[in-house]
């Protein structure tokens, strides 16, 4: 048997899919600024995101190539295996990363919006 459906029905199933993209639509990621290059852990470089430019590095398996374009940056060349880092593409909101672990390299995307070195701390 089927039931007719009510108006309070209809209500429930856009609530819930109102709820359901809310952290979608509520999110607020402001755009970088400048970018940070880290090489084993150490802060090497920034580079402003308003400055197209084009940044080598020799890092721990050999040369890594960084492209700054349209406020966006991206490993462009890795001398790594997997190439995990090249095929992550542009970053350009603060709190973005690109990660190139056998390198050791590190590139993280800042700006005013601060975010917090921890995301949470478990005791």
């Amino acid at each position: 048997m089927l039931k007719k459906l009510k108006i309070g029905d209809f209500i429930i199933a856009i609530s819930v899919l109102f709820l359901g993209f809310l952290p979608l639509i509520a999110r607020h990621s402001s755009t970088a600024e400048s970018f940070s290059i880290y090489l084993d852990g150490k802060k090497i470089s920034r580079l402003s995101a308003g400055k197209d430019t084009t940044f080598s590095l020799d890092a721990r398996l050999g040369k890594v190539i960084i492209e700054i374009n349209d406020g966006r940056a991206r490993v462009i060349e890795s001398s790594c295996p997997e190439k995990i880092c090249v095929r992550t593409g542009f970053i350009g909101k603060v709190g973005q990363s690109v990660a190139c672990v056998p390198n050791k390299l590190l590139i993280v995307a800042e700006g005013k919006e601060k975010r917090e070195k921890f995301d949470g701390i478990l005791e």
